[in-house]
């Protein structure tokens, strides 16, 4: 096979699968990326080869891709959006997901809820509980620090399967012949747009045909396609940027007025107040004023922002809306 000239990393440039034709670079890991290779309903076969690689054992013929927004049903429920969500043989249901960050302590929790609500988001009404189909969960996180497990078996109709491409350090140079199908293909997940890894991914795509379409797919993306990815990762990384200058702003109203709210208990404590005088005269939290209180005096040299600080790390402070504008 003739070399392909692989997406790369960083932004900045194009590389060209076409004289004609400039390609932004993309990492495989970007979720956006990876729902594009892996929710293409004209490309079933790139998803398929994948979750084949993830469960040898069970034989896969057909795969339909289903939307990926989960209705709420309830009120209370919180919405959810797959990544990559659909049904194998008929008979599996199954929803990747894409985790660049975090751990998988911090995700225990997100995985099951998804894991779950893919099961009991089943249509019910006129069947027996033995006709749910089971649920399938395949993660494909980066989680260097965590020596997590590829497989577990949660029940008999709850399967959870991680691929951590974070830990490729521990087989990245064994020989290309002796990398199982999995290790292939993280590999390719980790590696796809480090320059320095294009020999390693030339030789996995040679050997790995299920490898080398999701390659492909990347390098020979239209440029309107590439377009579309840069301008939604740009506006997803704008809103991030939003909600963090809304929360920073939020952080900073409240801490002026537990500044003000200091001052005031301080006034009160030294005219002799007790603590349930002073909450009832400013109507505040009794808990949150024996905390000031016992703060000042543990502390007597302390200004008012070194008690603001310690109350902030030892109480939670509510930032509602309410809490930072009352008078």
């Amino acid at each position: 096979m003739d070399k392909l000239i692989l997406p790369e990393k960083n932004t900045e440039d194009a590389v060209t699968s076409d004289k004609n034709q400039k390609a932004r670079r993309f990492s495989l890991m970007d979720d956006m990326v990876s729902k594009f290779i892996f929710n293409d309903p004209a490309d079933p076969w790139t998803p398929l080869g994948f979750l084949q690689a993830m469960r040898l054992e069970y034989p896969m013929s057909d795969i339909q891709l289903h939307s990926r927004e989960m209705i709420a049903r309830f009120p209370a429920d919180k919405t959810i959006r797959y990544d990559v969500h659909g049904i194998i043989n008929n008979t599996l249901l199954f929803d990747m997901e894409f985790q660049r960050y975090g751990n998988a302590r911090d995700q225990e929790r997100r995985i099951a809820y998804y894991l779950t609500r893919l099961f009991n988001a089943q249509e019910l009404r006129g069947k027996s509980f033995d006709q749910l189909k089971p649920a399938w969960l395949i993660l494909v996180a980066d989680w260097p620090d965590d020596d997590v497990p590829f497989e577990q078996s949660l029940t008999n109709i709850l399967h959870l399967s991680i691929l951590n491409v974070g830990r490729c350090f521990l087989f990245e140079n064994k020989p290309v012949g002796k990398l199982t199908v999995r290790e292939r293909w993280a590999l390719v997940f980790q590696y796809v747009g480090d320059p320095a890894k294009k020999e390693l991914i030339h030789q996995i795509i040679d050997r790995d045909k299920n490898c080398e379409r999701a390659v492909l797919k990347m390098a020979t993306w239209s440029s309107e396609v590439l377009a579309y990815i840069q301008e939604t990762r740009e506006i997803g990384l704008e809103l991030e940027m939003n909600q963090w200058k809304c929360d920073m702003r939020k952080e900073a109203l409240a801490e002026g007025r537990l500044i003000k709210l200091i001052g005031s208990v301080m006034k009160k404590a030294k005219k002799g107040l007790s603590a349930i005088e002073i909450a009832d005269d400013l109507d505040e939290d009794g808990e949150l004023i024996r905390c000031i209180l016992t703060i000042i005096r543990n502390h007597p040299d302390w200004s008012i922002k070194q008690i603001t600080a310690q109350v902030l790390k030892t109480w939670k402070i509510d930032i509602s809306p309410e809490y930072i504008y009352s008078d």
